[in-house]
């Protein structure tokens, strides 16, 4: 071998190892590269909430079936497809979709947010023509994101607060998902659910609910559908189409179903009302609503009233649905089958008068009620002109409450809360006196009396009312109360006051010439309410020039 042959293979053996190095590098770099393509670029954000797709679907129209409206309960998404898989689409939040003819459509919601992550949901919508239109109950299980657009917080849709507070919500016990409604047990804490359905006429319906009761107190719990929109508890009562008064507290912890039918008659739209009552706190949940089967059930409601001189007779009204017989069973011995009867009692005692009203479908109910037959305690306004104590100052004191007083010192800022008085009287030497705003350092002032009333019964108060000057604005108002109170923070709790009128320019009591004023109520269950006066500080003009303090005298009350 010469040397250049030497040379060429020493060169060959120093390449050769090289350049399998640099092949294997190749490899190397390419699969590092490779690798890094499945790595989250620098200050990429991972999707710790990926999007979760859900939703449900109404037909709100009883006369345009094939018309639907989609709730979109999605969570963490912002871009939406919709597969009605009838041929359409569409990219809409909630959309509402008309179907071309009946059948069962396998609709599809695909989501998506802007990491690309995707979530799909299927529902089987079925379209068929309703033999009645079926509502849906909104917020049915009281929980969180079942309104339009994923909002609601379980009981938005169960508001009415002529009738109530609104229910609360509770996270245990619950019967199904995460969340129930709650009434408290407190009596002065009064709340309720009011959701108004649109129904077919002359149908019957079957609603169910669950509930538990948290411990033993004595109450219980009505669920009712009325024929109609009410603004009263009271009215509510008296338009029952169907209810069920459950009371069963043997276990905290276990929820009971229960079921009750009501038949729609002429009516297309219901309301679904709850309440409780006594100091049992109650747990609801999961309610439902479906076409009913068998007999039109009829329903048993009465009312009564005494005929103020005899209180031995009662005059009991009838107030049934979907019934055409009755009988009656007073308590003592004696029955009746008329259909408004009046009765006389032989003695004082509390009687439990029950209506069993039937119908010719073989539908029955039974109501009854616990009936005192007591003599009647005269309702009377103590010093209702202001003019019964020999000193001026002590004509306040049937019109005063220290102990609410001194809690409104707390409440509302040290004050004098006490009504003043005044020789600009109707009649006699005085009146009650209300200032105005031109006493800052007096700001809030009122009247407040206790009367004894009788439960159930309708009366009227009347009081005679006078501005110093006429036309600043002012208005003064009367509200009646179920009950005495101490606490300032009572005032204008709209579940303690069974009625409220405000006497202003528009009634015709904004003048400088004494005006009657009237407000009527029912006491309901009260056997005492409080009357309650105040008013406003309101000025059209200069409070230096313009004064509206309020004088009042004569006060009446009468039973209707």
């Amino acid at each position: 071998m010469n040397g250049m042959d030497m040379n060429s293979t020493m060169k060959r053996k120093q390449w050769l190892p090289f350049g399998n190095y640099l092949i294997f590098s190749v490899i190397i770099l390419s699969s590092i590269l490779a690798c890094k393509k499945e790595l989250p670029g620098v200050g990429s954000i991972p999707d710790l909430t990926p999007p979760n797709a859900l939703f449900s679907y109404a037909q709100l129209s009883p006369s345009n079936y094939l018309e639907v409206t989609f709730t979109n309960a999605s969570t963490s998404a912002t871009d939406y497809i919709w597969d009605f898989s009838d041929g359409t689409s569409s990219i809409e939040l909630e959309p509402v979709h008309t179907f071309s003819a009946e059948g069962t459509y396998l609709v599809k919601l695909t989501v998506s947010d802007k990491l690309n992550a995707t979530s799909t949901y299927e529902l089987e919508v079925t379209i068929t023509e309703p033999l009645a239109f079926v509502p849906p109950i909104l917020e049915a299980g009281f929980e969180d994101g079942q309104l339009s657009g994923g909002l609601g917080d379980g009981r938005e849709s169960w508001r009415n607060s002529d009738l109530g507070g609104v229910i609360q919500i509770t996270n245990s016990p619950v019967n199904g998902g995460l969340q129930a409604a709650k009434l408290s047990g407190d009596p002065s804490d009064k709340r309720i659910g009011y959701q108004l359905l649109t129904v077919t006429e002359n149908t019957l319906y079957e609603v169910s609910f669950y509930y538990t009761m948290l411990d033993i107190q004595p109450g219980f719990l009505t669920v009712s559908v009325l024929d109609g929109p009410v603004t009263s508890h009271a009215q509510a009562l008296a338009s029952t189409l169907g209810s069920k008064t459950v009371n069963d507290q043997s276990n905290p912890g276990l929820f009971v179903k229960e079921v009750f039918s009501f038949y729609s008659g002429n009516n297309t739209e219901v309301a679904l009302y709850f309440f409780n009552d006594g100091s049992v706190e109650t747990r609801l949940d999961d309610f439902s609503i479906d076409l009913g089967s068998g007999p039109i059930p009829a329903s048993a409601a009465f009312s009564y009233e005494a005929d103020t001189a005899d209180y031995f007779t009662i005059q009991f009204t009838n107030n049934s649905v979907n019934a055409d017989s009755y009988i009656w069973n007073f308590g003592d011995g004696s029955t009746s089958t008329q259909v408004s009867p009046a009765h006389t009692f032989s003695a004082e005692n509390t009687y439990t008068v029950s209506l069993t009203a039937n119908n010719i479908q073989g539908g029955s109910d039974m109501t009854s009620m616990d009936i005192q037959i007591v003599e009647p305690t005269s309702s009377l306004i103590t010093n209702p002109s202001f003019d019964d104590e020999a000193v001026r100052d002590d004509n306040r004191i049937a019109w005063r409450n220290a102990d609410l007083e001194a809690d409104a010192d707390v409440f509302f800022g040290l004050s004098d809360y006490i009504l003043q008085t005044s020789t600009t009287a109707r009649t006699g030497a005085y009146s009650g006196k209300l200032p105005t705003l031109e006493n800052t350092s007096e700001p809030r002032r009122w009247l407040y009396q206790a009367i004894v009333v009788e439960p159930n019964k309708n009366y009227k108060i009347s009081g005679w009312i006078r501005n110093k000057d006429a036309n600043v604005g002012s208005t003064v108002t009367f509200a009646v109360y179920n009950a005495p109170f101490n606490n300032a923070s009572n005032i204008g709790n709209p579940s303690s006051i069974i009625q409220s009128v405000d006497f202003d320019a528009s009634t015709g009591h904004d003048t400088d010439v004494w005006t009657e004023a009237t407000l009527s109520f029912n006491s309901g269950s009260s056997t005492e309410i409080v009357l309650f006066i105040t008013n406003d500080y309101t000025l059209n003009g200069d409070p230096v020039t313009e004064e509206s303090e309020t004088f009042l005298d004569d006060f009446t009350i009468e039973a209707n």
